[in-house]
């Protein structure tokens, strides 16, 4: 099996998009990072706190705020619906 990787700096995620007239907001992004055995890799898990990247690693004792030009291997990202006030 192939395992394909698409690195990409944070800063080019959409922070909102719109699906049918509902806008939701980017809150985070789930990476995976492998040496070169690709049976065995992390995930760690990049949350927008404001308009701040911050770093969640349980490898890590604290969480780490991180720059919008690092490079990341995106799994998974998470949108909320925003509330209508």
């Amino acid at each position: 099996m192939q395992h394909i990787t698409h690195t990409l700096p944070l800063k080019i995620f959409p922070q909102k998009i719109t699906v049918n007239n509902d806008i939701y907001l980017l809150v985070g992004i789930v990476h995976y990072s492998s040496r070169s055995n690709v049976s065995v890799g992390h995930y760690t898990a990049y949350a927008l706190y404001g308009n701040n990247w911050v770093l969640f690693d349980d490898l890590l004792a604290n969480f780490t705020h991180v720059n919008e030009d690092s490079i990341i291997n995106p799994t998974i990202c998470l949108y909320v619906k925003q509330k209508i006030q």
